[in-house]
């Protein structure tokens, strides 16, 4: 059982690349594995798209007449979600989606209700939605009406007229939809939106879900309205059969480019070699327990990095959550001018980072843009779906979608495949095929020679000859690690690899690879064998082979 986060938002409109920017960043900082997203107002013939690193997977429904309305989902890279149908609406009201988040069948749907006539609009688009779904149902949206009664709404002129309100729990009493906020929350006052014209806080933006799926939620909770006029509404949920992340530490390079972090990790690596290099271990395992003490120090150092970088704008969101308290319960026009000006403040910081990326992203297209290197090959290389397998053949011709099973497929598969060994054959029985299957022979000044011990130079060339921005093994530390620090961990590196023989081995974590299985183009993705596995084992293991 895994947990997932789903957002709603009324974002406001996204044409311009740099608030794109800043509403993709909020969501990736919120950690968000489904984005509902309400008045995108891109049009139909112009819509830009919202694909990123982080979201590989968008749903969209756009306004034909113009730029205005428009819905979208946004699906994160690491959730196994698979899309089996889609309904749009060329109005760009809402949009429905079904599909398989691992094993198990839901169906998405976002929903942006009009200003006026919202239950006649709701009506005809519930209709559509009962006959389409399937499974689980979760619907985030902006319904543009408070399901709350005057004595819960901030102020209740600006609360929805009694029978319209009614009417709408009406609606969602015949078909079985419940107002997630509110159940978790039966007692509670808060809102999505702040009207300037009515003065008036309400709660407009819902997730809404079915009686009977009501226990996979966790917590679902309203943000603060910051760079959108809307307030987020947050709604975590446990869904069964879904395996949970899986998180593989690697070294961001970016903390190598600063000097006082270069010292700062020499020092660490200097101190871990004196304290420990000390004959009781052998040279390979005082190595590999290098990597873990180093591995902590990056990790360390890098949170710090990042919670310095946000320092400013966690103090900003405090203080509006403060003041939006303020104002939601005892309106004035100090709190609201307050208010404002913070939200100003972090807008323009929030500017400003995205301006700079911008400008970062332009000079790299401008400087290498016309050039054979890797933006260009990352331009018209293949983009492959998510890696993630939902459902394989057994040998027994059976389905399964548990992923243990899947894994022991493979595993047994594989196994099979490389006649792998649970030890390794006897010396005398690799010597005597060797004898036989290799008719060249070496001197024995060649044979010395090829056991003279790895020399600094020779480690330095294979340094240099190994390219960078590859992905590293298991142990996550990249050749940037090791041409950076090369003058401390070089000697150490060396004993390393010169202490292996007969008698000495690497230690297992050092020979474990990560194994990837890329689905074969236009073959049958529940066989074993239509997978290519991709291995990538640790950069000093391959620094070795190179030697």
């Amino acid at each position: 059982m895994a947990k997932i986060r789903l957002i709603s938002l009324n974002v406001r409109g996204l044409n311009h690349p740099a608030k794109r920017r800043i509403a993709m960043a909020d969501l990736r900082k919120q950690k968000c594995d489904f984005a509902f997203l309400q008045e995108t107002h891109f049009r139909l013939d112009s819509a830009p798209t919202l694909r990123s690193t982080y979201f590989t997977q968008g749903f969209y429904s756009n306004f034909e007449a113009s730029k205005s309305r428009g819905v979208a989902i946004l699906v994160a890279s690491h959730i196994p979600f698979t899309c089996t149908s889609q309904m749009t609406d060329p109005q760009g009201r809402f949009i429905f989606i079904k599909g398989h988040i691992g094993a198990r069948l839901v169906t998405l749907a976002n929903i942006y209700l009009p200003n006026t006539h919202q239950c006649t609009a709701f009506r005809k688009i519930l209709n559509k939605l009962a006959k389409f779904a399937e499974g689980p149902l979760f619907c985030g949206g902006d319904f543009n009406i408070s399901p709350d009664s005057p004595k819960e709404a901030a102020a209740s002129p600006g609360a929805s007229q009694p029978s319209k309100r009614r009417r709408f729990h009406q609606l969602l009493q015949t078909f079985q939809l419940v107002d997630c906020w509110r159940a978790m929350h039966p007692a509670g006052r808060d809102y999505t939106f702040y009207s300037h014209a009515a003065r008036v806080y309400s709660r407009l933006d819902l997730f809404l879900m079915s009686h009977h799926t009501l226990h996979l939620i966790r917590t679902v909770s309203i943000g603060s309205i910051t760079w959108s006029d809307h307030a987020p509404v947050l709604m975590d949920l446990e869904v069964p059969d879904l395996p949970p992340r899986q998180y593989q530490w690697r070294l961001n390079e970016s903390l190598l480019k600063d000097v006082v972090h270069r010292e700062y990790l020499t020092e660490a690596i200097t101190r871990y070699f004196d304290e420990n290099d000390n004959g009781e271990v052998t040279d390979p395992l005082l190595w590999e327990a290098h990597k873990s003490v180093l591995r902590g120090q990056l990790i360390q150092l890098g949170a710090r990095c990042k919670r310095d970088r946000g320092d400013k704008i966690q103090s900003l969101l405090a203080d509006i959550q403060t003041f939006e308290t303020l104002h939601k319960t005892t309106p004035s026009a100090e709190h609201y001018s307050a208010l404002s000006s913070l939200r100003s403040e972090l807008r323009e910081l929030l500017h400003h980072h995205a301006r700079r990326s911008l400008l970062l992203t332009k000079r790299s297209y401008y400087l290498h843009g016309n050039k054979c290197g890797k933006l260009l090959a990352r331009a018209l290389r293949q983009k492959y779906q998510s890696t993630y397998i939902p459902k394989l053949r057994r040998s027994d011709g059976s389905v399964t979608h548990l992923n243990d099973e899947i894994i022991a497929e493979f595993h047994t598969y594989y196994h099979s495949l490389y006649n792998l060994r649970d030890s390794p054959p006897p010396a005398k029985l690799m010597a005597d095929y060797l004898a036989k299957a290799l008719d060249v022979t070496i001197s024995p000044d060649q044979a010395e020679a090829l056991d003279v011990p790895f020399t600094s130079g020779e480690l330095a060339e294979a340094l240099k000859a190994t390219p960078t921005g590859k992905s590293p093994g298991p142990d996550g530390f990249s050749i940037g690690y090791y041409r950076t620090f090369l003058k401390s961990l070089g000697p150490y590196l060396l004993r390393s690899f010169n202490a292996i023989d007969e008698g000495t081995s690497f230690p297992a974590e050092a020979l474990r690879a990560t194994i990837s299985l890329i689905p074969k183009p236009g073959k049958d993705p529940l066989s074993c064998s239509n997978y290519r596995p991709i291995s990538l084992i640790n950069n000093d293991i391959k620094l070795m082979a190179k030697m």
